[in-house]
């Protein structure tokens, strides 16, 4: 199970609902992925130079569903990175 970090906007005094985590924070927040992002975890070809191989025709090709769920993915590895950085 991944590490949350806990509520990221805490209540203290007579009432506490945890409400969004800080890992959930962080992934709302973070930049949109780019092109090599997505396609690193979609598992497309990236050439020598960092350019995605036929990454439009390919993205046009796959469903709104797996477009959302890799976006969603790679915003959630930005979180995790994030809160990776913040232990230091």
């Amino acid at each position: 199970m991944k590490d949350n970090s806990g509520s990221a906007f805490p209540q203290h005094g007579d009432t506490f609902e945890e409400g969004m985590t800080l890992r959930d924070y962080f992934a709302a927040h973070c930049d949109q992925p780019g092109q090599v992002e997505m396609a690193e975890n979609l598992g497309w070809e990236i050439d020598d130079r960092g350019v995605v191989v036929d990454f439009t025709k390919k993205y046009a090709a796959i469903s709104q569903d797996k477009r959302l769920a890799a976006y969603s993915k790679v915003r959630y590895q930005m979180a995790d990175a994030m809160l990776e950085e913040r232990k230091k």
